[in-house]
């Protein structure tokens, strides 16, 4: 039998491609905004994941929960996934691709199958459009658990006529969100942060503040930035210019 395809998604994000990768990757987070998978069983640890790893995955459909055999049949993280799935009605495939785009992150998921007999090749064409609706709302679910975790923060102060941007994540294991300053390159901006008190990390963040209210984020961003970049770190760095 050939492979049929019964689904393809496709979603720009406007997060940073590693992120996105986890969120989509990790058994932690897929149960957050997946409602179907209930768990996978690993013959090894979750972070040795590779090609030729086998589990056993366990969903729940229709109110049944069900058990299938699955082999991780591509891995190149952050941009390749392929899982394949075994059951009485096929061989079910379900491909992610990942790509940097326009600042984010363009996700595509396609899922197939493989019929194991001309019975589920029938059915799979007469009742396979269904399959779109279960996928599109986990799917959709995805981006919004991503949204919730990543989240953009913008300042754009007139008077200085400088736009500010800042990053807030949701820390899982803290259960707070974290707003981070970053790309810190510039040497005397660098210098700034420090005598201010601030950790920057090695990839050039520097951690804010945390909340516990999502919602309240882009208020606190803004008002840091009044009070403490433009009053300390951009006189500093101008003032380093001149």
């Amino acid at each position: 039998m050939k492979e049929m395809k019964v689904y393809r998604f496709e979603q720009w994000i406007d997060a940073p491609i590693d992120l996105v990768y986890d969120y989509i990757h990790k058994d932690d987070h897929v149960r957050q905004w997946n409602s179907i998978v209930m768990g996978n069983e690993y013959e090894c640890k979750e972070e040795d994941i590779a090609v030729g790893t086998t589990f056993k995955t366990t969903m729940k459909i229709d109110k049944k929960v069900l058990t299938f055999d699955a082999e991780i049949v591509e891995h190149e993280p952050p941009y390749k996934g392929t899982v394949q799935t075994r059951s009485k009605e096929g061989v079910s495939m379900t491909r992610y691709r990942l790509s940097e785009e326009e600042g984010g992150t363009k996700l595509v998921v396609e899922a197939s199958l493989t019929p194991s007999n001309l019975y589920y090749k029938m059915a799979t064409k007469l009742f396979g459009w269904t399959v779109k609706f279960v996928y599109n709302e986990q799917y959709e679910q995805f981006v919004d658990y991503v949204y919730t975790g990543f989240k953009r923060l913008e300042y754009f102060n007139t008077e200085c006529e400088e736009y500010i941007e800042a990053a807030c994540k949701y820390n899982d294991q803290k259960h707070i969100y974290e707003v981070y300053f970053g790309d810190i390159e510039d040497e005397q901006m660098h210098n700034t942060f420090m005598r201010l008190g601030y950790d920057i990390s090695e990839n050039g963040e520097a951690l804010l503040f945390t909340t516990q209210d999502p919602d309240e984020t882009q208020q606190l961003f803004e008002q840091w930035a009044e009070e403490v970049f433009f009053q300390h770190v951009y006189e500093r760095v101008k003032q380093g210019e001149n």
